[in-house]
């Protein structure tokens, strides 16, 4: 059997005595597409830190199909393809749809033509020359992934995806998620707060509480699970 994408082993991290990871272990497959769920202050957001290199562990391991990458800084990760997105959009506000592509297929290597294919398939045409700071959150958001997406990454991580956005546009996020997941073969692990958006991916479900990985598996079974069932009711942790 080949060796995951994506496989934490273990990880921790603390903020001034506080353990924000507390020996999380995760594993995510080539093309696989997973959400990771749980409370505020689970450990959800410095997992995807740890990931990219924002934050280095104390302890554990960190690798992409089979090198340990712990120790590398943000762009190296960037370079051996690990792209994420943000809660709030990380797009040049200033600059056009357009150019917003065209600087990250700049910085990707890419030639600019990928950048209005990009635009294109985003569904973003119309907005080409609107300012990104003028755009609705949805769309900045939509704009933001298509520009991580010229780093043609292996591996995705969302960061909220769905923030600010209506219940349908949630359901359309979704959809355009399993559609990109299946035609270009990228792993995707998506940190979420709406279980309709959840749900409606289709896919397995991770639940993260108090710093490790309490459950894994498709939605409904991890939704009856008691400590997971326990958490969101807030009965206990």
């Amino acid at each position: 059997m080949s060796a995951p994408l994506l496989e934490l082993r273990h990880l921790v991290k603390s903020f001034g005595g506080v353990l924000a990871v507390a020996g999380a272990s995760l594993e995510l497959a080539e093309g696989e597409l997973l959400a990771l769920i749980g409370p505020n202050g689970c450990g959800k957001t410095t997992l995807f830190n740890l990931v990219t290199g924002i934050e280095r562990p104390e302890a554990g391991a960190i690798r992409l199909a089979g090198r340990e990458i712990g120790g590398l800084p943000p762009q190296a990760r960037v370079r051996l393809g690990i792209g994420r997105t943000f809660q709030v959009p990380g797009v040049f506000a200033a600059l056009s749809a357009r150019e917003n592509l065209e600087v990250a297929a700049t910085a990707a290597g890419r030639p600019r033509r990928e950048a209005h294919e990009a635009l294109e398939r985003a569904g973003l045409a119309a907005f080409a020359e609107r300012a990104a700071g003028e755009l609705p959150h949805g769309l900045q958001q939509r704009l933001e992934l298509a520009m991580v997406l010229l780093q043609r990454p292996r591996l995705l991580l969302l960061d909220e995806p769905t923030a600010g956005l209506e219940l349908a546009e949630s359901l359309a996020v979704a959809a355009r998620l399993r559609r990109l997941v299946a035609a270009e073969g990228v792993a995707a692990l998506v940190v979420e707060h709406d279980l309709a958006f959840v749900r409606a991916l289709g896919a397995e479900v991770a639940v993260m509480l108090r710093g490790r990985i309490a459950a894994r598996g498709p939605y409904a079974r991890v939704a009856s699970d008691p400590e997971v069932r326990a958490a969101y009711l807030g009965s206990r942790g």
